[in-house]
């Protein structure tokens, strides 16, 4: 039911929503142009909840719920308005791409869903459930934020990880003492917005209880026609749902339920590329500006030399963002102990500074051309520039065959000298037969120095490696290089 409805029971409500948005109606003076007016759908039976709460004393626990959600929803009447696409979305989602360049293809999805709504005179946001599927750290709910703000949606995250009961989304009984309405209702309630954005964010780590399935009201909300009646337990009435556009990220996706999983179109998004680094790094710098009241204080840009330096750290763009923002208090800190005045603040590659410990729990995801993922552990904790090569002792050439058997790739498996750190290299893709020089797919320059061989410490690596990337097709090709030599 639409809000266009001219009957005295909602022209306040019809009033008061185009004057909130500036259509400078003076209430019951100037006629309200009704095709200006936001379009809205009930959500909520406010009739029906005014009613429950007159039957139940006021500190009943169902009276309290209800009155909770009542004040959420002002003087809306349980409508909720839709959100109208504007005309430039496409291109604006365009866009996007250059600061998440990694998630060309979740784009092109939205662009495509959002194009069947603008077929339409008024096209309002909807779109089919989405699972992003991908590493840690990559990115995938602060995109969905974006995207939302593109699109004009509210936005809200439910975090799935250690959910152990569904009461979280669908509400807990009132009979109980502490029973109050789940994450849904309120989420519609305080947004006033049906076509609400929701992310669940790390789907995959949800508790996997029987007893209490957390996931299970998704059943029904993830699927329109029975999201149209979805039952709230703490109030006890059926709200519309269905116009919520969900959006689920996830980094395993055999932790997921198949029944849940089909209800989602899914999407692998890969960790950045080398080049496409550089323009995550300038969106991470830019969003740091933008969300900081002291960011206008720094320069626009960074440094070339800084962008290089972030590179080579292997970094996902979650942790470059707490690094970048401390790399700010370094340069600023600094400023001040020399008693610096300075116009603009610069950050220069020392004030870049990753610890050990941080790139130890760093896992660098990197996709080869034939879109094979590798998760390694950064355990050489020495950066390599292009210009410098470090030197290997205790090596040997490992083979990984995956998919069909004309798909292989050699790594470098060993010792540096300078740290006296295991390696595992990423793929190698040059090799100087005369010098024993190896450079792999990060760019990276790798001297083998003397005959092949193991030690205790590298062979641990080696094991953790082959246990974190699931590799079974694994061929010792040490021989092919040493002979050569």
């Amino acid at each position: 039911m639409y809000l266009r409805k001219k009957d005295n029971k909602f022209r306040f409500f019809l009033k008061k929503k185009a004057q909130d948005y500036d259509y400078r109606v003076r209430l019951g003076v100037e006629e309200v142009v009704y095709e200006k007016v936001p379009e809205a759908v009930q959500v909520f039976d406010v009739n029906l909840m005014n009613y429950i709460m007159s039957e139940n004393s006021s500190k009943n626990n169902l009276h309290q719920n209800h009155k909770r959600i009542l004040s959420y929803l002002s003087n809306t009447f349980g409508y909720l308005e839709l959100v109208q696409l504007n005309e430039n979305v496409i291109r604006e989602l365009d866009e996007l791409t250059e600061s998440f360049p990694n998630f060309t293809n979740v784009v092109e999805y939205y662009k495509q869903q959002l194009s069947l709504s603008l077929i339409v005179e008024k096209g309002y946001f909807s779109a089919s459930p989405l699972l992003i599927s991908g590493p840690p750290g990559i990115g995938k709910t602060v995109f969905c934020h974006e995207l939302a703000k593109i699109i004009g949606a509210h936005f809200d995250v439910i975090s799935m990880s250690g959910m152990t009961a569904s009461f979280v989304l669908s509400g807990l009984a009132s009979g109980w003492s502490e029973g109050r309405p789940g994450k849904i209702a309120e989420t519609l309630a305080k947004g006033q917005c049906a076509s609400t954005m929701i992310v669940l964010d790390e789907l995959d780590k949800v508790s996997h209880d029987a007893r209490y399935n957390p996931s299970a009201p998704l059943h029904q909300l993830l699927e329109k026609e029975t999201a149209k009646s979805f039952v709230d337990e703490a109030l006890e009435i059926s709200i519309d749902c269905s116009y919520i556009v969900w959006v689920a990220t996830a980094n395993d996706l055999n932790h997921i339920s198949a029944p849940i999983l089909s209800r989602f179109a899914v999407i692998e998004v890969n960790s950045p590329t080398p080049d496409q680094m550089i323009k995550v790094i300038n969106s991470i710098y830019k969003r740091i500006r933008e969300n900081h009241p002291w960011g206008d204080q720094f320069s626009s840009d960074l440094q070339e030399s800084v962008i290089n330096k972030i590179r080579t750290t292997g970094l996902e763009p979650r942790l470059i963002q707490r690094e970048l923002i401390t790399a700010c208090g370094r340069a600023a800190l600094k400023a001040r102990e020399n008693n610096q005045q300075l116009a603009k603040y610069d950050i220069h590659p020392e004030d870049f500074v990753v610890s050990v410990e941080k790139k130890l729990l760093a896992q660098n995801t990197h996709t080869s051309e034939n879109q094979y993922n590798f998760y390694m552990p950064i355990l050489n904790v020495t950066s390599v520039a292009d210009d410098q090569e470090e030197v290997v002792e205790y090596w040997s050439v490992k083979e990984l065959i995956y998919g069909n058997e004309t798909q292989r790739t050699k790594h470098i498996v060993g010792r540096l000298i300078s740290t006296k750190s295991a390696i595992v290299s990423l793929p190698i893709i040059e090799f100087d037969r005369k010098s024993m020089r190896i450079k792999t797919l990060d760019n990276r320059a790798y001297q083998l120095k003397g005959p092949p061989g193991i030690d205790k410490n590298t062979e641990s690596v080696w094991e953790q490696w082959m246990l974190s990337n699931n590799a079974r097709d694994i061929v010792d090709v040490t021989h092919q290089f040493f002979s050569i030599h």
